[in-house]
Formats: structure tokens, C-alpha cells, sequence
């Protein structure tokens, strides 16, 4: 049996794991700050990955010292982005069909991301993943956000799962933080790192990688 299937539930990331927004969101991110003479550099990337929307609105200003309000800058960054995600979008390599393959075993999936909700909705209809999801958690739908647990811990809720017998499936070390936090297991898509990880995680290359689903699973 694909041990996959063992889970009571499956909790995706969005960002990273189900569809790479990040390049195209701060390709729209250099567009705006282009226009106000300040070139963002790749150190300024690097500190927002896994922060949410406020966060990163948040630490740019402070980092250029554009004197706009974070709440000025996400509704224009959104506002373009969500232009561009009808016609730039499509999930990663194995998304769909994993999604598609577990939501026909029955397996009640859910995503839980430090996006807000909207933009969640928008990213899901962009890739035609939508339906498939129960539950589909954005930061603006809890109190605190990755790396604390709320997100996931209200996507099990919603899907009616104990965690301790859900999986999560994650790229960030933020969003494994929450994960683990919340008492899930996770698939972690994420180069090796030197740290060990806990008996409750596994590595994977890939998304797709996950489709072959060669690991042990021994649930309580």
C-alpha cells in the first residue's frame, strides 16, 4: 500500500510545494520598487523566504527605506500579481497528479499557508487544484503564523483529522517548525542539511518524488 494512504489526512504548503509563486511574486516585488529607483538585490530575497506577506512588506521598506505603509505596498504588489497568475501559472511537476491521485483514494487534503486566504483561493483556482481541497487555511484565518502552529493545527480541525496522524508536506524550515509544532509528520522537500531531523520527517527532492512514496510509515 502507498504508504501515503496510511495518513488519516494530507496538509500541502502552497508556495514551494503545490506551485512556485516566489519568483513571479518578486519579479512583481522588482517591478514596483524599479519604478521608485531602487533595485532589490538577492540578499533581500533570501531574507523573505518563508515570511509572510505583511513580514515581507514589512522588512523591504525597512531595507529601502521607501517611505510607503507595508499596507501600500501588498495591495499594489497583489494587485499585480494577480494579473499575471491567469496567464504565468502552473503547478509544479507531479502536483496535480498527486493531489488527483490521493483525492481519489479519499484522502481529505487540505493547504495551510502564511498567504492570506485570498490569495491562497486565487493561486488554487490559477492551477485547477481548487476543488480538491477541504480545508484551505491563510494566515489572515488564525492567529500567529508559521513557524507557530495555528495554521495547520485549524486545517486539521477543519478536516475533522487528530494530527498526530495527518502529514504535512512542506519546503520551508518555518513551515516544518509549524508542522512538527502542531504534532503532524512531514514530507520535507528541501536540499540535505547537516542538522538531524526528526523521526517524523522525511526528504524528498521534489514534489514529484513524493508520487513514488519509498518510506516507512508507523502511526500510533
Amino acid at each position: 500500500m502507498n504508504p501515503l494512504l496510511s495518513f488519516d489526512a494530507i496538509v500541502f504548503d502552497l508556495d514551494g510545494v503545490l506551485v512556485d509563486t516566489e519568483p513571479l511574486a518578486w519579479d512583481v516585488y522588482c517591478e514596483i520598487f524599479s519604478a521608485q529607483g531602487i533595485t532589490l538585490t538577492e540578499e533581500q530575497a533570501a531574507a523573505t523566504i518563508g515570511v509572510d506577506m505583511p513580514g515581507t512588506a514589512r522588512r523591504l521598506l525597512d531595507a529601502t527605506g521607501l517611505a510607503w505603509t507595508p499596507e501600500a505596498l501588498l495591495q499594489k504588489h497583489l494587485s499585480r500579481l494577480y494579473e499575471r497568475f491567469s496567464v504565468e501559472l502552473s503547478p509544479f511537476p507531479g502536483a496535480g497528479e498527486l493531489v488527483h491521485q490521493l483525492a481519489a483514494a479519499g484522502i481529505p487534503l487540505g493547504v495551510a499557508s502564511n498567504s492570506p486566504a485570498d490569495y491562497v483561493h486565487r493561486v488554487l483556482r490559477a492551477i485547477a487544484l481548487e476543488p480538491h481541497f477541504k480545508a484551505i487555511i491563510g494566515r489572515n484565518r488564525v492567529v500567529n503564523p508559521k513557524p507557530h502552529p495555528d495554521v495547520y493545527l485549524e486545517a486539521c480541525r477543519q478536516l475533522s483529522a487528530e494530527p498526530t496522524r495527518c502529514l504535512a508536506i512542506e519546503d520551508s524550515q518555518v513551515g516544518l517548525q509549524a508542522a512538527l509544532a502542531a504534532g503532524l509528520s512531514a514530507a520535507w522537500i528541501h536540499p540535505p542539511v547537516p542538522e538531524p531531523l526528526s523521526a517524523r520527517v522525511w526528504r524528498f527532492s521534489s514534489i514529484a518524488e513524493i508520487l513514488s512514496a519509498n518510506f516507512a510509515v508507523s502511526l500510533k
